[in-house]
């Protein structure tokens, strides 16, 4: 029998507060340098205008979505100088807003990094692989009660308080809450907060700070002061919903899956959608190979990118051949073989390639850990591709963010 390794106190009661007795768990000092965190926060709002596709952000002001205000926040750029808060007082033109933002984990390596070290790699190790990845998201702002009102989430919160204000989180075991709303409209959007407050637990979360709120419990947090709070969410799944999300893609690439049936007869439908579905049935082995490649797929996709998804907007470029790079260990390159082509799975990004024994030789160099260099790496491809070849594989591979410049010999 294999004997699990102790976490140490921090990541347990993380990985406590996912699979325990299912209560809200809070630990004090999770984060020890939110400053730094806040800092590369307010830098990569500078980001957004590098970008091919926008941030995903809202903007909440009054208890309101403010579709208007999220639009002038993509279209002012942010000053260099300025902090968030400042740059989003400037384009509202208020100092009481809530600001959220998903897919932050894209938009920073160093962010990212922490977030994998700290908060997956513990719940990956002790729970397994997600099969649908992590989200990771902001909240700041200053209001008066979080724009949804008490609210409960399909997903578990881990929440990381940043600062620099602290913030007052409430929360309400599902039952508890249910209870005490019966007779209530809206009780599942509620913004009559106080009778409720006595039958909640209060929570005063102060920078660095971690919450871990488990799926359906109710909650609504505070924050009079400016504040930020980072939301990392494995994304949930039930078989139903996962194999459905696989078959999905399979049935896509299925003959006459594409065929418009938005009106049909009712005799037309038993005749032809039938027929269909029956020809699916006797083509099962096939179905049965599509899903378990998609599987197989979707993991590697996400295992390539630390399980965080989405995949990163801006890494950055490698413009010397001859400088050493690596191949960061929470984001190594995997692929995956079908007949004579090959799939690199590269920060969540897919590139097919013909299968190769140069590939696959290029591939092991890149993941042992050592240092290398672009040079080096085309000199093995060279070995069964043309020049243009191997300088667009790896010019692809540097584009997706694949590797970093090595730092183990710096001064």
């Amino acid at each position: 029998m294999s004997v699990m390794t102790p976490m140490p106190l921090k990541a347990n009661n993380l990985v406590h507060g996912l699979t325990g007795s299912r209560t809200t768990t809070h630990t004090p000092d999770f984060w020890p340098d939110y400053s730094r965190t806040l800092n590369q926060i307010d830098r990569l709002a500078s980001r957004f205008g590098e970008a091919v596709s926008p941030p995903r952000i809202r903007l909440f002001k009054n208890l309101g979505h403010r579709l208007d205000l999220s639009n002038a926040l993509l279209e002012i750029a942010k000053y260099p100088t300025e902090t968030l808060d400042e740059w989003v007082q400037r384009v509202v033109s208020d100092s009481e807003y809530c600001f959220a933002m998903n897919g932050t984990s894209a938009w920073d390596e160093d962010l990212s990094d922490l977030i994998v070290d700290r908060v997956v790699a513990p719940v990956v190790e002790h729970l397994g692989a997600p099969t649908r990845g992590f989200d990771v998201y902001i909240f700041g702002g200053r209001y008066r009660w979080t724009p949804f009102g008490i609210h409960s989430d399909s997903e578990d919160s881990i929440l990381v308080h940043l600062g620099p204000a602290e913030k007052t989180a409430f929360v309400w075991n599902r039952d508890a809450y249910l209870n005490a709303t019966a007779c209530l409209k809206g009780r599942f959007n509620n913004f009559d907060v106080e009778p409720l407050i006595s039958i909640a637990e209060e929570y005063r979360l102060l920078p660095g700070d971690l919450l871990c709120i488990p799926r359906g419990h109710f909650h609504v947090m505070t924050s009079p002061e400016f504040s930020v709070t980072m939301g990392v969410i494995p994304n949930p799944a039930t078989r139903g919903r996962l194999v459905s999300l696989l078959l999905r893609d399979v049935l896509e690439d299925i003959e006459g899956a594409s065929e418009d049936c938005s009106f049909i007869s009712e005799s037309a439908a038993l005749t032809n959608l039938y027929e269909w579905v029956a020809a699916l049935g006797l083509r099962n082995p096939s179905l049965q190979s599509g899903v378990a490649d998609a599987l197989t797929a979707s993991a590697l996709r996400l295992r390539s990118n630390g399980y965080l998804v989405p995949s990163p907007v801006t890494p950055a470029a490698i413009p010397d051949e001859n400088l050493l790079l690596q191949v960061p260990h929470r984001y190594p390159m995997c692929a995956k073989s079908s007949e004579d082509q090959m799939t690199l799975f590269v920060r969540g990004f897919d590139i097919g390639l013909k299968d190769s024994i140069a590939i696959r030789r290029a591939l092991e160099r890149m993941n042992n850990g050592g240092p290398f260099t672009l040079g080096e790496i085309s000199t093995i491809l060279a070995q069964e591709f043309s020049d243009d070849a191997c300088t667009a594989i790896t010019r692809q591979l540097n584009r997706l963010g694949a590797f970093r410049r090595d730092q183990s010999f710096d001064i």
